[in-house]
């Protein structure tokens, strides 16, 4: 029993870092304004961006394999694919910035979700994903990087105000 439980114990401390480790950017504070796609949180929130890269998934896995990660890692692959998946975050507020100064001038806008009109491919070259040595290194090396997005992100918050706000 008591094998049990510390197994269990583990599996949910893992759950949790790898989680935490992950460093999905997000807009915070997410700025009070009207979203031209609709319910943010569902769109560019986590709902939605989490249901986005499930699709990515097994794919990421298999670059994991390829770069030689071994399969007791790979189960950790948000960690390295969250990187690709930020910078597509990024491009579609900065695509929501458009759509919404668009809309403010009267001229026809996009009212569908952004997340996703940045290609995944686009997205790996931006961070170096489509080469081996980013899959097989530790996802601690992208830790500078994922701080750099999140400011960025970050730093759109005011545009986002202005184009979007009322």
């Amino acid at each position: 029993m008591k094998l049990r439980t510390t197994f269990t114990l583990t599996i949910a401390a893992a759950a949790i870092f790898a989680g935490a480790a992950s460093a999905q950017v997000k807009l915070r504070p997410t700025p009070n304004v009207d979203w031209p796609f609709g319910d943010y949180r569902t769109c560019l929130g986590y709902t939605g961006v989490n249901e986005f890269s499930k699709q990515y998934v097994a794919d990421d896995q298999e670059r994991m394999a390829e770069a030689g990660q071994p399969a007791d890692k790979q189960y950790l692959v948000t960690n390295w694919s969250v990187v690709i998946l930020n910078e597509q975050i990024i491009a579609a507020h900065e695509y929501t910035v458009e759509q919404c100064k668009l809309r403010k001038a009267g001229d026809e806008y996009n009212s569908e979700c952004p997340l996703g009109n940045m290609s995944r491919t686009s997205a790996m070259e931006l961070v170096s994903a489509d080469n081996a040595e980013f899959w097989n290194q530790p996802s601690s090396q992208h830790s500078t990087l994922k701080k750099e997005q999140k400011v960025r992100l970050n730093n759109l918050g005011p545009s986002l105000a202005e184009a979007c706000g009322p």
